[in-house]
C-alpha cells in the first residue's frame, strides 16, 4: 500500500515547480493553447485572471473558467494578492549551498550560501530554483537546486522579503546572465550561432565538475559531493524525442545563447534527447551531458528504422512520416540524389492545420512534404532546387517554399507540394510575407 501512495508523491516533488497560484495576463492579446506551441484555443486580454496549474519550460499551464491549456509565461504576471506572499526558504544542506549563474551544476559559481540562511525563491527551471539572497555581504540573484531548501513558516516569509528588498534599497543587485526564458522567445528571428566563442563568462570554479565539494578542500581529504553536484538522471529526464546533430561541429552551451559558456561539443551525427524547447533553442542529452544547443542544427534520426528510399549517400529518410503521392516522393528522391545526401522528412501527410499552418494547405490533400537535408544549410537546398529546377520538378505544378527563420510555421524549413497546375513556382517565407523567386 505504500508503495502505491509513495509513487504520485514523488511524481509531485519531481515535477513541481515554484510557480505562483494565480497570475494575470500583461500583455494586450495572448493566446491560450493546447500544449505548449500547439492549436489555439482561446484568446486572453489584459488583466484576465489564470490560475496556474503547472509549468513546461517557458510555459504555463493554466486554466480560466472550465477551459485549461497553456500561455507564454513571458506575457503574464503575478497578482497583487501573489505578490504579497514571496516564498522564502532555508537552505538546508550541511556543506553549504552553492549559487550558479544558470540552472546547472556546470555553470559558473558565484558563491556560497551558508546552512541555515534563508532565501527568497523567485522563479525555476526543472529541479532549479532561482533565489535571491545575501552571500558575502551583498545580495545576489542566482540559481540553487531545489533540494536543499526548506520551506519556511509563511508568517516569517513577508519578514525576510523586507531584509532582502531592504537591503537592496539604494544598491542595485547583482543579477546573473542571461537566465532561461528572458532573452529568447519563440518567433524571433536571431538565428543561434554555432562558432566557438573564445573563453567564457568566468573562470571554472572547484565545483564545476560534479562531485566536488562547495568549499574547496586537500586532496589527501576525502570529499563531501556539493550540494548541486546532481546525477543527470534526477534531471528533466522524459525526452520530447530523439534528434540527430546535423552540423560538423555543434557547441553544447550551459545556457540558451551564444554568449553562455560552452560546456562540449558534439560531431555531426550524434543521437540526442531533446528534453526541452525554448524559443530557437533545444535542451538535449547526450552521452552523460546535458545542455543547450541552437534548433536548426538538429535533424530527424537517419536511422534504420522507419522507411527509407534511394540509395548510396542520398536517400529518403522518411521516418515515422508518410508521403501518399508518388510524384512528391520523387522529387525527394531527386534531391537526394543530386545532393548525394540523406533527405530527412519533418512532416508528410496530414489531418489537421499545425501553428502558422493553412486550411488548404496542400498536406491535408496528402501531396506535400516538409523536409531538411543532412549537413546543407536551408537555404543551399532551396538553391539547388532552383537551379536544377527542371530535372528536379520534372513532372511540373510544384510549389517550392522556403520558411526561412523568423517563420511563423514550426520553425524554418523546405516544403514541396504538387498543385497540379503546369507552372511550378518557388517562394521564401518569413513573418508570414510570401516572397516570389524565379
Amino acid at each position: 500500500m505504500n508503495r502505491f501512495f509513495a509513487l504520485p508523491l514523488l511524481l509531485i516533488l519531481v515535477v513541481s515547480p515554484t510557480f505562483a497560484n494565480e497570475v494575470e495576463v500583461s500583455a494586450s492579446v495572448l493566446n491560450m493553447r493546447s500544449s505548449p506551441n500547439g492549436a489555439k484555443i482561446k484568446s486572453l486580454t489584459r488583466g484576465d485572471k489564470l490560475t496556474v496549474l503547472g509549468q513546461r519550460g517557458s510555459w504555463l499551464k493554466v486554466r480560466i473558467g472550465d477551459r485549461t491549456g497553456y500561455v507564454f509565461k513571458r506575457y503574464t504576471k503575478p497578482t497583487e494578492s501573489t505578490q504579497s506572499a514571496p516564498d522564502v526558504r532555508t537552505v538546508s544542506s550541511r556543506q553549504g549551498l552553492n549559487l550558479r549563474s544558470g540552472p546547472n551544476s556546470r555553470t559558473r559559481r558565484l558563491g556560497t550560501i551558508d546552512s541555515g540562511d534563508d532565501v527568497e525563491v523567485i522563479g525555476s527551471s526543472g529541479n532549479w530554483r532561482k533565489i535571491r539572497a545575501k552571500v558575502n555581504g551583498k545580495i545576489r540573484t542566482g540559481w540553487v537546486y531545489g533540494k536543499y531548501l526548506k520551506k519556511k513558516p509563511q508568517a516569517k516569509n513577508a519578514g525576510m522579503a523586507e531584509v532582502l528588498r531592504g537591503a537592496l534599497q539604494g544598491k542595485p543587485s547583482e543579477t546573473t546572465p542571461s537566465t532561461p526564458g528572458t532573452t529568447t522567445t519563440p518567433g524571433t528571428t536571431t538565428t543561434p550561432g554555432t562558432t566557438t566563442t573564445p573563453g567564457t563568462t568566468g573562470t571554472p570554479g572547484t565545483t564545476a565538475t560534479p562531485g566536488t565539494p562547495a568549499t574547496p578542500t586537500p586532496r589527501a581529504t576525502p570529499t563531501t559531493p556539493a550540494a548541486d553536484a546532481i546525477p543527470l538522471s534526477q534531471a528533466n529526464t522524459v525526452a520530447l524525442g530523439k534528434k540527430q546533430v546535423t552540423a560538423s561541429s555543434l557547441n553544447l552551451r550551459a545556457e540558451p545563447s551564444t554568449s553562455a559558456p560552452i560546456v562540449g561539443r558534439l560531431r555531426r551525427g550524434a543521437r540526442v534527447d531533446v528534453l526541452e524547447l525554448k524559443g530557437d533553442w533545444s535542451r538535449i542529452r547526450s552521452g552523460g551531458k546535458a545542455g543547450w544547443v541552437a534548433s536548426r542544427h538538429l535533424g530527424e534520426p537517419s536511422s534504420t528504422s522507419g522507411s527509407a528510399e534511394g540509395s548510396g549517400n542520398g536517400r529518403v529518410v522518411y521516418g515515422r512520416y508518410k508521403v501518399s503521392d508518388p510524384l512528391v516522393r520523387q522529387v525527394l528522391e531527386r534531391i537526394a540524389r543530386k545532393s548525394g545526401r540523406s533527405v530527412i522528412l519533418t512532416s508528410g501527410d496530414r489531418n489537421y492545420v499545425p501553428r502558422g499552418g493553412s486550411r488548404t494547405s496542400l498536406h491535408l490533400l496528402r501531396r506535400a512534404a516538409d523536409f531538411k537535408v543532412s549537413g546543407m544549410s536551408l537555404s543551399s537546398v532551396f538553391n539547388l532546387i532552383r537551379t536544377n529546377k527542371s530535372t528536379i520538378l520534372a513532372n511540373g505544378g510544384f510549389e517550392v517554399i522556403y520558411h526561412r527563420p523568423g517563420t511563423i510555421t514550426g520553425g524554418p524549413h523546405i516544403h514541396v507540394g504538387r498543385r497540379g497546375s503546369s507552372a511550378d513556382t518557388l517562394q521564401t517565407e518569413r513573418r508570414g510575407r510570401y516572397t516570389r523567386v524565379n
